[in-house]
């Protein structure tokens, strides 16, 4: 068992090492484009194996809330689009080696980098010590989890007694008599009337339709007669007469002949008419 699992493990750690990356990776930095000066123009450095305008197009449509899309989103709101530049191009297994060492170099010249961390982490966050300290002062004096005071629950209880939110909103007598003054003297036009009309006319006529069978059995607005339905049923027969054929006999669709046979429409017509 000691070899084979030895076997296994040789065998794992192989396809690890030959599915490694072998491209070069890429050190760059995002800088202003307004600006000269190196210590206020540097604004991020970042490491990639993608070609950088790949890269840079991937952080003008990143929608994450870092210090480095905050300031890609102001320069985009100034008409301004960051540039992107090779700073040093290394293998891939010393690409994060690297990326701390030139973060490291341009904090040391002062430039006010907009990274979240010291490099080498993949994206995980990690505030420097500055960054925190500057953190903890915006937070000071802040109430997060804003509670109201006693007279504003107060204001807010009595400006609610009386409503009903859960069953419908009751409106009080003055509110009532405002909307009546409001709309007292409006008047709808012809056309207006006879459009409401229709409306309520087609609204009744389907609603018979689906609802009221006439006396003679047949449905208001339906394709069939009750003599076609009894028909239908007399003659369906499973894989002699289908549904498909009996549909295309009768000019309506198979889910209305599958409903017609399974009873669930035209219940009071019946087999033998």
């Amino acid at each position: 068992m000691l070899c084979i699992g030895s076997s296994v493990r040789a065998m794992w750690d192989n396809r690890n090492m030959s599915n490694k990356p072998s491209e070069p990776a890429f050190i760059y930095l995002l800088a202003d484009p307004r600006v000269d000066d190196i210590v206020h123009r540097v604004r991020y450095v970042g490491v990639t194996t993608r070609p950088l305008t790949v890269r840079l197009r991937k952080h003008l449509r990143a929608e994450d809330r870092t210090h480095r899309t905050r300031w890609i989103q102001k320069l985009a709101r100034e008409a301004v689009e960051p540039v992107i530049e090779l700073v040093e191009m290394t293998d891939y297994e010393h690409r994060m080696e690297r990326e701390i060492y030139w973060i490291a170099e341009y904090r040391r010249l002062g430039c006010e980098l907009v990274n979240g961390n010291g490099g080498g982490r993949g994206g995980q966050l990690n505030p420097t010590e500055e960054t925190r300290r500057r953190l903890s002062e915006s937070l000071l004096g802040k109430n997060l989890g804003h509670k109201h005071t006693p007279e504003a629950c107060a204001r807010m209880s009595a400006s609610h007694k009386g409503k009903r939110w859960r069953y419908g909103y009751v409106t009080s007598a003055e509110t009532r008599a405002k909307l009546s003054e409001a709309f007292k003297g409006r008047s709808v036009s012809d056309e207006t009337r006879s459009r409401m009309s229709a409306a309520r006319k087609e609204y009744w006529r389907l609603a018979e339709c689906r609802e009221r069978p006439t006396l003679c059995g047949n449905i208001l607005g339906a394709r069939l007669t009750a003599e076609q339905v009894a028909a239908i049923r007399c003659e369906y027969r499973p894989r002699i007469v289908t549904r498909k054929m009996l549909a295309e006999k009768y000019g309506v669709g198979r889910t209305t002949i599958s409903s017609i046979l399974a009873g669930t429409s035209w219940r009071m017509v019946d087999a033998d008419g």
